[in-house]
């Protein structure tokens, strides 16, 4: 049985405030709730095996079962400025929680900023048209939260099962010994800076975008480095790595429509990236 309850909650403002100038305000929450609990049962020595039921046994029966939930939540807000259909900036802001580390580490904020400018609306560019429909250089660098790991980094649970050795006819429990844990895990930050252009000519019929990009991926969740065998227990996982992905991307796109209506569509694209480790 698995549950997952969802709310995403948003309102926002458009203001015009005169001809050249455009304020857009965005403001929202949402909250995810996911839960899965499940049991199995079995029992051997069917009796009848043409109806099958558990009255119908005389074996050994067992069963099994586990719980699993975690949860995040987070506020956001969004301010979009334009001046003269020209000039765009926007600013983003984040504050998020999520139940996959300790109570002190879960809240962190998250902000990112964007700009943009249209140089075609330009007059010293007015040459390039009709030919030149529109060309944008456009700049953004933000931070993102990632908590897509288990939930349980951070508690020292202890493995538990049976031996296959036998005291008195039965077998024997086992409970192994604390896993090591990083008590101030917390989330991986996403940082990426992009630098592009769009430009498109011909009425949209061909269009063109570069996109240049670096990606840290900072506190990265992985092993601690140097534990002896002799420690006694896997290494404990923390916030203890980074990587670094440089990379650019090239697309061509081609339209184009004939008189009766039929559209046609083709996308070239060509990039290349590279990924570092930082720190491990």
């Amino acid at each position: 049985n698995t549950k997952r309850h969802t709310w995403n909650i948003t309102t926002d403002y458009n203001w015009d405030i005169n001809e050249i100038n455009n304020l857009k305000v965005l403001l929202g929450t949402n909250i995810v709730d996911w839960e899965s609990d499940n049991s199995w049962s079995q029992i051997t020595n069917l009796t009848d095996i043409l109806n099958p039921s558990w009255d119908k046994t005389n074996g050994t029966q067992t069963s099994s079962g586990n719980l699993y939930w975690d949860s995040q939540v987070g506020f956001f807000g969004r301010l979009n400025y334009t001046l003269m259909d020209k000039y765009l900036v926007e600013a983003n802001l984040r504050y998020d929680a999520s139940s996959k580390f300790p109570e002190h580490l879960r809240w962190r904020w998250f902000p990112s900023f964007s700009a943009g400018w249209r140089i075609s609306e330009e007059a010293f560019m007015q040459w390039a048209k009709p030919a030149l429909q529109s060309a944008k250089i456009r700049g953004t660098w933000g931070k993102i939260g990632d908590e897509t790991v288990s939930s349980s980094l951070y508690i020292p649970t202890m493995g538990q099962g049976q031996l296959s050795w036998l005291a008195s006819g039965k077998k024997l429990v086992y409970v192994g010994t604390p896993a090591a844990v990083a008590s101030d895990i917390t989330w991986q930050d996403i940082v990426t800076t992009d630098l592009g252009i769009d430009v498109s000519f011909l009425d949209g019929r061909v269009a063109l975008t570069y996109d240049w990009y670096q990606r840290d991926t900072k506190n990265m969740i992985v092993p601690l480095e140097g534990i002896p065998a002799t420690f006694g227990t896997g290494a404990p996982k923390g916030n203890f790595g980074n990587l670094r992905t440089k990379g650019w991307e090239l697309a061509l796109n081609l339209n184009h429509r004939l008189s009766c209506g039929l559209g046609m569509n083709a996308t070239f694209t060509i990039s290349d990236a590279k990924s570092t480790i930082q720190e491990y």
